[in-house]
């Protein structure tokens, strides 16, 4: 079941305190194992979990979970703590985390370079867990860049109600080089905050293929 994931917190916990905070390009975590090897064996079958809900919308089947119990949201409340303090982060508010499942496909239409933008707060961390079967599929992970101009409102959008801007136009992606792509390797964690400089890009999926990942969501 996957409500049997508040009992890996002292495996999390372990893993998150052992991560190195990366700087290249900006501010992330990459964390290794982030399950043991026998809850991941369940999570990556999350399909066939009950209590979610699955809708499909530009290339992507998105199961949401509908509900959940007071010890969940402590435990994701509790991740919330572990992850802010690895970014310097100070918030005395308890942040409960939202929890989608992702399967991509071939037709997944998230294609530019980004940045998260959300109208209802300033602050997120976001901690997607890649779950593919085998190493065969590294090539789908999330890629990392950097901006090379000097004038940002120029080469990107920035929606009303942003604090900042966000999609970079497709004719100026140029203006931002490729520093690294993160290895879409299984239970791994990626984890990002939206600071205006984390511009990052969803990988191409290849025909008949689907990417799999679990995204928590932290918004304080």
């Amino acid at each position: 079941m996957f409500t049997d994931i508040i009992h890996q917190f002292d495996h999390i916990a372990k893993r998150i305190n052992e991560a190195e905070l990366l700087l290249d390009p900006w501010p992330h975590l990459y964390i290794s194992e982030i399950f043991s090897p026998d809850y991941y064996r369940q999570i990556s079958e999350f399909e066939k979990f009950e209590g979610f809900e699955a809708e499909e919308c530009f290339g992507r089947t998105e199961y949401r979970l509908v509900q959940h119990s007071k010890e969940y949201e402590e435990f994701t409340c509790e991740l919330f703590s572990l992850l802010a303090s690895k970014f310097n982060y100070v918030c005395e508010t308890r942040v409960p985390a939202t929890t989608n499942f992702w399967v991509d496909t071939e037709h997944l239409q998230i294609n530019d370079i980004h940045v998260d933008a959300f109208y209802d707060t300033e602050f997120t961390i976001s901690g997607q867990i890649y779950l593919p079967k085998d190493v065969n599929q590294q090539h789908y992970g999330t890629s990392l860049y950097t901006y090379l101009g000097d004038d940002i409102h120029a080469d990107a959008v920035q929606d009303e109600g942003t604090s900042h801007p966000h999609t970079v136009l497709p004719e100026k992606e140029h203006m931002f080089k490729l520093v690294r792509k993160v290895p879409f390797y299984p239970n791994c964690m990626l984890v990002t905050t939206n600071q205006e400089h984390s511009w990052h890009k969803a990988p191409n999926i290849d025909s008949g293929d689907v990417r799999k990942s679990m995204m928590m969501r932290w918004k304080v």
